[in-house]
């Protein structure tokens, strides 16, 4: 009795372990064990590709472009089938950080095109190309699944390596590719994804009991449903086709912050020194004063504080004096504008504040109210 039980459970687990579909070719990636048939986690835990992966034993499948190549399953429980992508991702390291899978084939009706069987007979291959428009190296293929039946999304993922087809020798005279076929992965669709926790966000579809209809299923769809109407997905949950996964930003960007002060905008022309070898003509911003030849022309002053014509240095007086209360110079200044300050000099209001007062040029001298100077010839 015992050996019989024993025998019948030895069975059960058997049937159990065969019944899963998992990917037989290409060799797929060595993953954790009891990982490579199960679907993906609600939470999105091991997504991609069943968490990490290694090369399996004999390395990558070598695959040639434009040639027809073959997934093969094991196992019998297909679910009644579903909706099933081929896509690749550059290298052999997915990771959440580089899961950007692009899609190369969508078939609807994947494993079995017999209405209403769940679990009959050996799943069917499914067939793909690699385009024109994928570069020769190394890639991580992927296939994903997602079930009619339970609504699970499944991802068994592969090595390969593409290589360039081979050429006749009247080939060869002519160019490889079309100049309309931009090379790279870029412009073919993201794959879909959903029902992933943190990974697809919102985006979740429900076992409907239907084929799901992908929103970007890409250039090569094959139709196996028959007569099974398919339902329409309505989001695309990979973050990668939202223009990327979101990274924590980076702690010295704008948003933090600083420790240190914030710079005091400061003017560009020299504050006036006894080393001053010369002095603006006129001020060179919008606000510029205006220079008016007067009527009558006034003798040259011969006070120590007039500019020499030979070198325009600045007043020989003490440290000149702050712009008086009566000029403006209290208080928050109106940005731009100007300030004559005692005939002979001027200041500009920076960042809220009025500069030190600049000389200005031989044979001149200013007037005029706060943000109406005028320099006028002497």
């Amino acid at each position: 009795m015992f050996c019989n039980m024993r025998i019948l459970l030895t069975l059960t687990l058997a049937n159990c372990v065969l019944s899963h579909i998992t990917l037989e070719s290409p060799k797929p990636f060595k993953v954790a064990a009891d990982g490579l048939s199960n679907p993906l986690a609600p939470s999105g835990a091991n997504f991609p590709c069943q968490g990490k992966v290694s090369l399996p034993d004999g390395g990558p499948t070598v695959m040639t472009i434009g040639q027809e190549q073959k997934t093969t399953f094991s196992g019998l429980a297909t679910h009644g089938g579903g909706s099933c992508q081929i896509s690749l991702l550059k290298g052999f390291e997915p990771s959440k950080e580089n899961a950007d899978f692009r899609v190369i084939k969508t078939q609807y009706g994947c494993l079995t095109n017999s209405k209403g069987n769940l679990d009959g007979g050996k799943a069917n291959p499914m067939t793909f190309v690699i385009p024109d428009s994928v570069e020769p190296g190394d890639y991580s293929g992927s296939w994903t699944w997602q079930s009619e039946a339970t609504g699970e999304l499944y991802q068994m993922c592969f090595p390969i390596t593409v290589v360039a087809k081979k050429r006749s020798r009247i080939e060869r005279g002519k160019p490889e590719f079309s100049p309309n076929v931009k090379r790279g992965l870029e412009d073919l669709p993201p794959v879909w994804l959903a029902n992933l926790g943190e990974v697809t966000g919102t985006c979740s579809v429900k076992p409907q009991q239907q084929i799901v209809e992908f929103p970007e299923p890409g250039k090569d769809v094959e139709h196996s449903e028959g007569d099974k109407k398919l339902f329409k997905a309505e989001c695309n949950g990979n973050p990668f086709a939202k223009g990327g996964v979101t990274k924590p930003s980076n702690p010295s960007s704008s948003a933090t912050p600083s420790s240190a002060p914030a710079k005091k905008t400061t003017s560009k022309t020299p504050a006036p020194s006894a080393t001053s070898t010369s002095a603006p003509s006129k001020p060179t911003t919008s606000n510029k004063p205006t220079s008016t030849k007067s009527t009558t022309r006034t003798p040259k002053a011969t006070s120590s504080a007039s500019p020499s014509s030979s070198k325009a240095s600045a007043p020989t007086v003490s440290t000149p004096p702050a712009p008086s209360a009566s000029s403006g110079s209290t208080g928050m200044c109106e940005e731009g504008k100007y300030l004559c300050v005692n005939g002979h000099m001027f200041s500009v209001c920076t960042g809220g504040r009025w500069t030190g007062p600049q000389p200005l040029a031989a044979n001149t001298h200013c007037e005029g109210e706060v943000g109406e100077l005028k320099i006028v010839n002497e």
